[in-house]
């Protein structure tokens, strides 16, 4: 047991000294002290590389830049090319790409208000199974779609009635 209080001692000292001690520097003592950190996506594997402030492992940093060049440069190129505006720092942007999709105007700063629903599709995988052509499952698919959508409407409506009569009844 002391042995081992030792290391984790250790560790924590090589890991939480960042002024004397770099993320990559850390990634290469952790495994002399007998301890290794866990990938901080997959939490499997050990670390290998860091990403931004992330450390992880090799197949996780590669399923990161992967999505990077697939998804977010590749949409971002073929927006460009159709004669859409796009932001040019990449980098701001993947920080913010929710905000920026919803085609919020001030997508750059930092929002404070913010809602989340969460809905629950119990027997969605049965429901879509149940199509028997591929133009049944896409009305299906447009119809979830649309259901969805009417009832985060509808939730976010109750709440801007219930808030409108919570202030009414303030002031009276």
């Amino acid at each position: 047991m002391r042995r081992l209080s030792v290391k984790l001692n250790a560790f924590k000292l090589l890991t939480f000294n960042e002024e004397s001690q770099t993320k990559q520097d850390t990634i290469k003592i952790v495994p002399l002290i007998g301890y290794e950190k866990l990938c901080e996506l997959c939490r499997r594997r050990h670390v290998n590389t860091t990403y931004g402030n992330d450390f992880l492992c090799d197949e996780c940093k590669a399923v990161v830049n992967f999505g990077d060049n697939m998804y977010i440069y590749y949409r971002l190129s073929v927006l460009r090319d159709a004669g859409y505006k796009t932001p040019q720092d990449v980098e701001k942007l993947k920080q913010r790409l929710l905000e920026w999709l919803s085609g919020a105007q001030d997508w750059e700063n930092e929002a404070w208000d913010i809602a989340v629903i969460k809905a629950d599709g119990n027997m969605m995988g049965t429901y879509m199974a149940q199509a028997f052509s591929i133009s049944e499952a896409f009305t299906r698919s447009i119809l979830i779609d649309y259901a969805l959508k009417m009832g985060i409407y509808r939730a976010f409506n109750n709440i801007h009635e219930s808030f409108l009569q919570s202030r009414k009844n303030l002031y009276k």
